[in-house]
């Protein structure tokens, strides 16, 4: 028993092979002398477990004082990670005393990021 194929299936299949990827077909995004501004979002990596292992350099870091409460007890319901409880507390801390260091401003909890595209700027402040 030979298997028919239907032809119409071939015929799509090359039809859509040949096709242009979608990121080809998108030309608008560099169109000089566009009226609309685009802009890409801010997008932060947080701080690993291990940040010597993945090259990781904090860049901004985020007073967490008010929050660290709360994140203490979600800490506390991932019964699994018991024993990066105190770890996680002393980067914190460690975090705290550098943002505290460069800002002038008491910091006792902070989180580290990096940013993975560069900041524009006008002026350095």
């Amino acid at each position: 028993m030979r298997w028919k194929i239907p032809i119409i299936s071939i015929i799509r299949t090359r039809r859509t092979s040949r096709r242009k990827p979608a990121w080809s077909r998108r030309r608008w995004v560099t169109k000089p002398g566009a009226k609309y501004t685009y802009s890409a979002p801010p997008v932060f990596l947080f701080e690993p477990h291990q940040p010597e292992m993945c090259n990781f350099k904090p860049q901004v870091i985020l007073n967490i004082d008010e929050v660290w409460d709360i994140k203490r007890k979600t800490f506390e319901i991932l019964a699994a990670q018991k024993h990066l409880w105190a770890y996680y507390e002393r980067v914190a801390l460690q975090r705290g005393v550098q943002g505290g260091r460069n800002t002038g401003k008491p910091m006792t909890y902070g989180e580290a990021y990096q940013r993975l595209f560069p900041m524009a700027m006008e002026e350095l402040a």
